[in-house]
C-alpha cells in the first residue's frame, strides 16, 4: 500500500497483457479458454473474458462473434446454456451467459436474445409450480448453490423479456423474505447458527445484487452486518480455501448495508473492506499467488472474474484513493444482475 492507497496499475497491466492473451484459443476477438493451456474456446472462458475486460474498461462490443460464440452453448431445445466441461450448474451456466450478452446488448430484453426460446422457464412461470421447484434446493446445508441456481434463473428471466410475468419477480420477493430469511443474520438459509456461516454469506450474495436490481433491500441490514463482520476471519479473509469470491460476496453484502446502518456499523464495515483489501491487493501483486489462483485452477477465468469485481466494488466503497487505478473499476453486476 502506498501513502495514497493501493495500486492495483500494475494488477490490471499484468492481467491485460499477459493473462488474458495465455486464454485465447483462436483467431478472433471472443474465442478463450476457460484456463491457461486450454485450447478450446469454452463458455466460461468467453464469458468471463467480456467481464473481465469490461471492468477494467477495455470490452469493445463491437465484434459480432462475441454474442454468436456465447450464442453457441445454448440448447436450443430447452434455452439454457451449457457449459462444455460441466461447469458449475447449469442455472449458473445460463445466468452468467445470458449476463455476458448483456454487456454487448443494451437492449437484451427485447425478446429476441438469446437466439433460442428461453423455454426451460414455463416449468416455474406460475408461484406453485416456483415453489416446488425451491423446495428441491438445499436451503439448510448447500444456500451457496440454492442461492446460485434460483438467481440463475431469476436473472435469466429478468435479462430476457417475456419468459415470465412481472408478478413472478413479486412472488419471489415474497417467497425469500417470508420463508428463506433468517432476521437473526439477514441471510438466507434454514436451520443455520444464529450467528450465521460462510454458506449464507455465498448464497445470500446472489439475493443481495438481484434485490439491487429490483431496487430492494434485503431487511435485517443491521444483523446481517454484524454476522458478517464476526464471520471474518484474523487473516481479513472469510474463507481461507476461497479467498477471492467468498470475500467480494462477503464485502459487497457489507457495501450494500451502509445506508441502512449507524455511522459507527458503517465504519466498522469500511474498515472490514480495507483489511480485506490489504490482504488481496498484496496476493495480487505477487506472482506465486497469481499463478495458484488463476492459472492453475480448473475454473481460473472465472476466479479473476471475482478477483476483478471485488476490487471494484472495493473502490466504491472505500473510493479511488484507496483503489488506485487509471480509470474507474467498472462493476458488471451495475449493468446486469448475475455474476
Amino acid at each position: 500500500m502506498s501513502q495514497t492507497g493501493w495500486d492495483l496499475r500494475p494488477f490490471a497491466a499484468w492481467v491485460l497483457d499477459e493473462y488474458l492473451p495465455s486464454l485465447k484459443a483462436g483467431p478472433g476477438a471472443a474465442r478463450y479458454a476457460r484456463r491457461p493451456g486450454a485450447r478450446a474456446p469454452d463458455l466460461y472462458g468467453t464469458a468471463d473474458a467480456a467481464c473481465i475486460l469490461y471492468t477494467l474498461g477495455c470490452l469493445d462490443t463491437s465484434p459480432p462473434e462475441w454474442l454468436e460464440l456465447l450464442s453457441s452453448y445454448q440448447d436450443p431445445a430447452s434455452g439454457f446454456f451449457v457449459a462444455p466441461a460441466g461447469v458449475l450448474t447449469t442455472a449458473h451456466n445460463t445466468g452468467f451467459a445470458v449476463g455476458a450478452m448483456n454487456l454487448f446488448e443494451p437492449e437484451l430484453r427485447n425478446g429476441e436474445l438469446p437466439k433460442a426460446p428461453v423455454r426451460f422457464g414455463a416449468s416455474i412461470a406460475d408461484p406453485p409450480e416456483a415453489e416446488r421447484f425451491c423446495g428441491i434446493l438445499d436451503w439448510r446445508d448447500n444456500c451457496y448453490e440454492a442461492g446460485e441456481i434460483l438467481i440463475g434463473h431469476a436473472s435469466t428471466f429478468f435479462n430476457v423479456e417475456g419468459v415470465v410475468a412481472d408478478s413472478w419477480f413479486s412472488w419471489l420477493v415474497e417467497f425469500v423474505e417470508g420463508r428463506k430469511l433468517d432476521p437473526s443474520n439477514g441471510m438466507v438459509g434454514v436451520g443455520k447458527p444464529p450467528g450465521g456461516d460462510g454458506d449464507q454469506i455465498g448464497g445470500t450474495l446472489h439475493f443481495d445484487f438481484f434485490w439491487q436490481a429490483l431496487e430492494r433491500r434485503l431487511p435485517y441490514a443491521t444483523q446481517r452486518a454484524q454476522a458478517i463482520l464476526t464471520l471474518q476471519q484474523p487473516s481479513g479473509l472469510w474463507d481461507e480455501n476461497n479467498p477471492w469470491w467468498l470475500t467480494f460476496d462477503a464485502c459487497y453484502m457489507l457495501g450494500r448495508t451502509i445506508p441502512d446502518v449507524s455511522d459507527d456499523l458503517a465504519g466498522r464495515v469500511r474498515e472490514a473492506v480495507s483489511r480485506a483489501v490489504a490482504v488481496l491487493a498484496k496476493r495480487a501483486a505477487d506472482d506465486a499467488t497469481r499463478s495458484e489462483d488463476f492459472v492453475e485452477p480448473w475454473i481460473g477465468a472465472h476466479m479473476l472474474t471475482g478477483a476483478v469485481s471485488f476490487f471494484a466494488y472495493a473502490q466504491q466503497v472505500l473510493g479511488r484513493n484507496a483503489i488506485v487505478t487509471d480509470e474507474p473499476l467498472e462493476l458488471v453486476l451495475d449493468r446486469r444482475p448475475y455474476i
